[in-house]
């Protein structure tokens, strides 16, 4: 009796721990610091928000990305508010080139929340290594660098090399243009 109790306790146990690191995985992610709007306000999304964006995330994983499209969808039917909501799946129609679409969804995010640390910076990806718009990859990893407490190396090293870029550029027309004169 022992033995079986045992048993059937430590499934439980394992089944409610399961679920429970679930809903804080999926709390958590919606919530990051980049999410801040003002100086304290967090948009926090309803439960159906959050369950979608955890249904899309888990079919990603399987690589079942139509069941993905579909949660993603439900998710922005049912009022997908956060930054973090959106750049999920605004990251995911980036995957599948849907380029357009993602600048338009990592916009909105930023209209919620324009200090959007990760929203600033996967806009500045996109732009820099997908539209090729490197003016607007600049002002949205400078603005990333500025929501963050401490700058980002990383990152600052991109800002570099793409202000060496442009500065390039420019003195390279200069040239192009002398010699055409």
């Amino acid at each position: 009796m022992y033995k079986l109790m045992k048993t059937v306790f430590s499934r439980s146990c394992k089944r409610a721990c399961l679920a429970i690191s679930v809903l804080v995985l999926v709390a958590c992610a919606s919530t990051p610091a980049g999410n801040k709007v003002g100086a304290d306000k967090v948009i926090n999304e309803s439960f159906a928000v959050k369950n979608s964006l955890a249904q899309a995330l888990a079919a990603i994983d399987k690589g079942d990305y139509e069941t993905a499209a579909s949660a993603f969808q439900q998710m922005i039917k049912k009022g997908a508010r956060s930054p973090d909501s959106l750049n999920h799946y605004a990251i995911y129609l980036r995957e599948q080139w849907k380029i357009d679409e993602a600048e338009k969804v990592y916009l909105q995010a930023l209209v919620l929340a324009p200090n959007s640390a990760m929203t600033n910076y996967n806009l500045g990806i996109l732009y820099e290594l997908y539209m090729g718009k490197q003016d607007l990859a600049l002002k949205h990893y400078r603005r990333y660098q500025k929501a963050l407490e401490e700058p980002d190396k990383k990152v600052a090293a991109w800002i570099k090399a793409l202000e060496r870029e442009q500065g390039g550029a420019t003195t390279g027309e200069d040239k192009v243009a002398e010699v055409t004169s």
